[in-house]
């Protein structure tokens, strides 16, 4: 069990009856010339530092300012969070409603156009490696035949111009040219 404070009755009253202490405070915002505001006000603790005028936007005197929850629950942004929600489940967006179901309806649908636009594909690619392999090893077959049959020609040309070189160097010698 968690310790209670005996001295402090849970209406705000310590055990004497008398109320909780509040004091006159000055405000300790530091204004723009460098000077504080120093503006007397009463504070009820330690943290309540800052007169009315120089609180923060946020800061509501009646709420507990260490309850987060509490905090939250008053702020803009919750408000607008939970008007959509609100929205939301007028729509039927929420717990199941016409709304989901629709959407699961066409998701699944999807994904069924996904799955056979993926095995469209597939067979596309297997189609496409078929052909490459088919179309690249008989022309591939066809080039080597005609490089061979270029070696063939260019070494009997080669041969051609050897003999005709031996030709006319004989005939240079014979006539003296």
């Amino acid at each position: 069990m968690a310790r209670i404070n005996k001295n402090i009755n849970y209406n705000g009253l310590n055990t004497k009856g008398r109320t909780r202490h509040k004091s006159q405070r000055t405000c300790t915002f530091i204004n723009e010339d460098g000077h504080r505001c120093a503006r007397v006000f009463v504070g009820y603790t330690t943290k309540h530092t800052r007169c009315n005028e120089h609180s923060p936007d946020g800061e509501d005197k009646t709420s507990n300012q260490r309850n987060i929850y509490s905090m939250n629950a008053k702020s803009d942004d919750m408000r607008t969070f939970i008007l959509e929600l609100m929205d939301k489940d007028a729509a039927g967006l929420l717990r199941g409603g016409d709304g989901i179901t629709t959407i699961k309806e066409t998701i699944k649908g999807l994904e069924t156009e996904i799955s056979e636009l993926k095995t469209i594909i597939s067979a596309v690619n297997d189609e496409n490696k078929l052909l490459r392999k088919s179309s690249g090893a008989d022309e591939i077959a066809e080039l080597k035949k005609q490089v061979e049959s270029f070696r063939k020609t260019s070494l009997t040309n080669s041969e051609r111009i050897m003999n005709l070189n031996t030709n006319v160097s004989a005939i240079t010698d014979k006539w003296g040219l």
